[in-house]
């Protein structure tokens, strides 16, 4: 019995699989679809050449700029200067930048006869100054300065 439902299911279905078909050539057809409009691709523009590139006259293949930072008081005691050109986070609470640890630039013990150079890259968001005394008595403090408050001479007053 089960042998005949599957006969009679195997037919049923290859009925339909050729009854479905588009049933040839027929010029009597009305209801033929036309096809769509093939859209041509516009053709890519030349490639520039280099001498086709113009820049300004003040345009700059720079990217860093040289910082002098200075200490510009008394140091409290003795400690270091790690300079970093990233922040991890910011305490609204506090008002203190935190650093993000893997962009440290140089460690610096400052002088106040003796000023410190640092490259800064203009693509850096700025500079985080963290100061760390070597005395307890002392606090630890940051300093941040974005690119846009950066010169060429940078005084820290710690």
């Amino acid at each position: 019995m089960m042998r005949l439902y599957t006969v009679v299911l195997v037919m049923f279905l290859f009925y339909l699989l050729s009854a479905c078909g588009e049933g040839g050539d027929s010029d009597t057809d009305s209801a033929a679809v036309a096809p769509d409009p093939v859209t041509p691709i516009p053709p890519l523009p030349a490639p520039l050449q280099t001498a086709d590139i113009q820049a300004q006259a003040s345009f700059d293949f720079r990217i860093d700029n040289t910082i002098t930072i200075h200490v510009d008081s008394a140091l409290p005691s003795q400690g270091i200067i790690n300079i970093y050109f990233s922040t991890a986070f910011y305490d609204q609470e506090l008002g203190k930048y935190y650093p993000d640890y893997s962009s440290l630039i140089a460690s610096w013990r400052p002088s106040i006869d003796i000023p410190y150079s640092v490259s800064f890259n203009k693509n850096w968001p700025g500079l985080l100054f963290e100061w760390i005394p070597e005395s307890a008595e002392h606090l630890e403090k940051t300093y941040y300065f974005e690119k846009e408050a950066l010169a060429d001479q940078l005084y820290l007053n710690l």
